[in-house]
């Protein structure tokens, strides 16, 4: 089971690797570390997947705000959910029901 220590330290990994390449492409770090964040970290495909979009969100939401470049650290226990097909196809069913 993961928890969310595991989590946070695949985003510490993924934003090291933003930091030094400085690469915010979504396609070429999924391409180079996916398979990396299931198997190191114990990460189901969707939480891999929400680790490399959570960590280049706040690189780019830093840049964009002004900041100047440095290394993001993600210390607080969070998981933003990535949505899916499936979890949208519930909540039009869920709301059709109610």
């Amino acid at each position: 089971m993961v928890t969310t220590r595991s989590y946070r330290k695949a985003c510490n990994f993924v934003s090291q690797i933003i930091f030094e390449t400085k690469m915010l492409k979504q396609r070429p770090i999924h391409d180079l570390y996916y398979h990396e964040l299931r198997s190191t970290f114990g990460l189901k495909s969707q939480m891999a997947q929400s680790v490399i979009k959570t960590v280049i969100a706040r690189y780019k939401s830093a840049k964009s705000n002004g900041h100047d470049w440095s290394l993001i650290g993600f210390q607080n226990p969070e998981y933003d959910l990535v949505w899916t097909e499936i979890t949208l196809s519930f909540k039009t069913l869920f709301r059709s029901i109610q």
